[in-house]
Formats: C-alpha cells, structure tokens, sequence
C-alpha cells in the first residue's frame, strides 16, 4: 500500500476507535498530524463518503457500511467466534481473531490479533 492509502486507513481506524464526533484539533493532537494534513485527509475520505463533518467534529460515512457489506465471508467467519481468517488473504501475512464483542463484528483491526503466514 501506498504510505498515503495507509495513512487514511489509520484516521479510519482512529475515528473508529474514538467514541463519536471528534475536531480537528483533537485528531491533530491524538494523531501527531498536523491539522493541515488530517484535513486533507478528512476532506479527500468526506468526497468518497468515508467520513462526514458534523456540528460537533468528524464521523466514520456511511459509505463505509456499503463497503463493509460487500466484503466476502469466508466460511472462517461465518463458524463463528473464535475461528481465524485471512484479513488479506495472499498480500499481508496475518491471521486475525473475530472478537464477537466489538461494535461491528470482524474487521480488519479486530481486538486480538495473531500475526502468521497465511496458507
């Protein structure tokens, strides 16, 4: 992946974690980025649906919902908790562990994750 794919995966992945709405200042303090940066940032993810600006900061879109229905289940998934499965199947090796008790089911990110070579 390119350094910038990654780095909007990881404002993803912290307005995912952040609880609600967050400013702009707080994602520039939280993340290191500088607030010229994560708006750039925000603004190309807000054209692609990925993230909206609401009165009271940043939110994850709701482009993310379409997209996360489109990934396949892999029969992994699908057993159940505790099962492992590829989160990049043939690209990263590592395996993750669906954690029933995050918000959205598996994800890319789950709670408790296992790095290994992926078969």
């Amino acid at each position: 992946m390119s350094g910038s794919t990654v780095k909007a995966f990881e404002l993803l992945t912290y307005l995912s974690r952040a609880g609600g709405a967050v400013t702009l200042a707080r994602i520039s303090r939280e993340t290191g980025w500088d607030k010229a940066t994560a708006l750039r940032y925000l603004g190309s993810l807000a054209e692609a649906g990925a993230v909206e600006k609401r009165e009271n900061g940043w939110v994850l879109g709701l482009a993310l919902i379409e997209l996360a229905s489109r990934v396949p289940v892999s029969e992994n998934v699908a057993a159940g908790p505790g099962r492992s499965w590829n989160a990049w199947p043939g690209r990263r090796e590592r395996r993750s562990t669906w954690d029933p008790g995050a918000t959205a089911g598996p994800t890319i990110w789950p709670r408790r994750t296992v790095d290994a070579t992926c078969a």
